[in-house]
């Protein structure tokens, strides 16, 4: 059994083994952690089939720390945004942000963790689901974070409406979440 000291909890929305991207942050970074520490991961049920099959796998070796995930959904009226392109994609991984928030005070109280971190998907203007932890005494490691960018008024000039809307969208979504607290 391990100590509270030794426990690593991981926020990665995509977490996937095999994949590229966003799912390749989280898969990598949670096998970096559990080189060394126990790890529990927080992450969407999109990725379980390939995430299951990957943890069972890593958990057949001796020489590491155990991996274990926790799967974290929203409210089904929300669920098809997941698939959605900008606000509507926004809405749903704050949805998500919030329901693994507290599934990870929830997994503190069962397990105690030493450490959390926010890997995937990571935008410095919405909040953590594990930075929730900071306030129960909990390191809080961000990042790598992203997605924080606007294209410059400059080099606006032939991206077309649709791309001036999209840019819109990404500033009054990073305006509009930045301004949650937790």
């Amino acid at each position: 059994m391990t100590t509270p000291r030794e426990n690593v909890l991981l926020a990665a929305f995509g977490c996937e083994p095999g994949r590229g991207s966003e799912a390749a942050i989280g898969w990598k970074n949670a096998c970096a952690i559990a080189r060394h520490r126990p790890v529990w991961i927080l992450t969407h049920p999109r990725h379980r089939e390939p995430l299951d099959k990957g943890i069972a796998e890593w958990n057949r070796d001796a020489s590491v720390m155990p991996m274990h995930v926790r799967y974290v959904d929203v409210v089904r009226p929300l669920r098809s945004w997941a698939d959605s392109k900008a606000f509507g994609f926004n809405i749903h991984y704050y949805a998500w942000v919030k329901a693994a928030a507290r599934e990870a005070l929830k997994l503190h109280r069962e397990v105690g963790f030493s450490v959390a971190q926010h890997v995937s998907l990571s935008r410095w203007w919405m909040p953590s689901p594990a930075a929730v932890l900071a306030s129960r005494g909990v390191p809080f490691v961000w990042g790598p974070v992203g997605a924080g960018e606007v294209m410059p008024l400059a080099y606006r000039g032939g991206i077309g409406l649709g791309g001036h809307m999209k840019e819109i969208s990404r500033w009054l979504a990073r305006e509009t979440f930045r301004l949650d607290p937790g």
